[in-house]
Formats: structure tokens, sequence, C-alpha cells
């Protein structure tokens, strides 16, 4: 009896663990805020973009199709409803493709739908769009980190070139728009605060001017070099 029990999975099945499932839920919510975002805004609900509403909302959605379906989240990580994983799935997988597949998921999600919140000012390619633009750019920016993030996470070789295309593009126009981001930042924290219903707090635009640009040229550097060092674990 007890070798039948055990041997009811296949050799190179085995149970995903806590934290690949934990990953999953994250995933399945990064998706769900992005959709409840957009819909809230063409639906013109603000209550909708809360994350009170939208926490209940993807517990609600995410508990109940969890139980019919594998959810988005499990089958970029490849697992099964039942909570089984091919072993041989993704085999140079670690703990650094995954963190870097989550943060670029997370990054396109936040980028994709901030524009719903308040009017963005931010500068692109040495250019500063109006409203439309910024809408447009935001929307490719947040498209292009998501799909590369999932592929990171699948460990396909496609995903690392969209990766570093993107990271590249964004140290490129970081730098191309730099006389504009004194001006642009300045605008941003504006509209936020005033999104918030908050003021600006006393020097707040001039440490975002001294910072926010050379920390993203840094911080994207530092990416690429992580995605270049780690390239010969995506073979296809």
């Amino acid at each position: 009896m007890n070798s039948n029990a055990t041997g009811s999975l296949h050799p190179t099945q085995g149970r995903a663990t806590g934290l690949r499932m934990l990953l999953a839920w994250y995933l399945d919510f990064l998706l769900f805020s992005v959709l409840a975002a957009l819909v809230s805004y063409a639906a013109h609900w603000e209550y909708g973009n809360t994350w009170l509403a939208q926490l209940v909302g993807f517990f609600v959605v995410r508990g109940s199709g969890a139980l019919f379906i594998e959810t988005p989240g499990m089958t970029i990580l490849g697992i099964r409803r039942d909570g089984t994983r091919d072993e041989q799935s993704f085999p140079n997988e670690s703990w650094l493709t995954l963190l870097l597949g989550t943060v670029f998921i997370l990054d396109g999600a936040k980028q994709g739908v901030r524009w719903t919140e308040y009017a963005r000012t931010l500068p692109e390619f040495g250019s500063l769009p109006g409203p439309t633009g910024q809408m447009i750019f935001a929307l490719c920016w947040g498209a292009c980190l998501m799909i590369a993030g999932v592929m990171l996470l699948q460990m396909r070789k496609a995903g690392l070139w969209l990766a570093l295309a993107v990271t590249t593009a964004t140290i490129a126009s970081v730098i191309s728009s730099w006389p504009l981001w004194d001006q642009a930042l300045a605008q941003e924290v504006i509209g936020r605060r005033a999104a918030q219903g908050i003021g600006v707090r006393p020097g707040e635009i001039a440490f975002m001017q001294q910072v926010i640009p050379t920390t993203l040229v840094l911080m994207n550097g530092l990416l690429l070099g992580l995605l270049t060092g780690m390239r010969r674990r995506f073979q296809t």
C-alpha cells in the first residue's frame, strides 16, 4: 500500500514547495492588480484602484478560480492544479532567475498602470510626452517588462534577450533625457502628492532631482550586469 501511494507520482514529478506556491500567489496578485486598475480606470471607478478593493477582489477571484483551473501564476511557474510540478522543467533555474523575473513583472505592473492614478510627467528618450504619450509609453514599458519577467521565470532565452533590450533602452532613455529630469521630477512630485491629497515636503523635489536619474542608471546598470552574467543558464 505504501509503495503504491508514494509511487503515484511520476518519477520526474514532485510537490511544488511552499515558497513556489507563495510566489505563484504573488504573481497572480500582480497580474490581477494590473487588470483591476485598467478596468477601474475605464469604468471611472476610483475605489477599484485602492489596495483594499484589489486585495478583496483578488482573494475572491483567485481562491475560487484555483479550484477549477491552473492560475496564471501557477502556469508561469509550472505548477499543476494538484500542486505538483515537473522537476525537469526549468532545469537551470536559480533563486536569482526567480528574483529577477519577479522584479521585472513587479516593475512592469507598477509602470503599466501608474498613469491611471495621476497625470505623469516623465521624460522618454530626450522628450517630454504629453498625457497620451505618457500613457502609451507606460503601457509599452509595462508590457515589455512583464513579458520579459514571465519568460525569465520560464527560463526562455528570448526572455533574457528581451530583458537585456528593455534594460539597455531604459538606460539610453534616462541618459538622453538628462536635461529634462529636473523639470519632469518637479511636476511628477507635485502631481503625485496632489493625487494623494498631501503637500510636497520641504526639500523633497530637490532630493528627487539629485537622486532619481543617477539611481536609475546605476540600478539598471547593475541589472544589466546580472542578466549578462547568467546568460549561460538560458539555453532555449
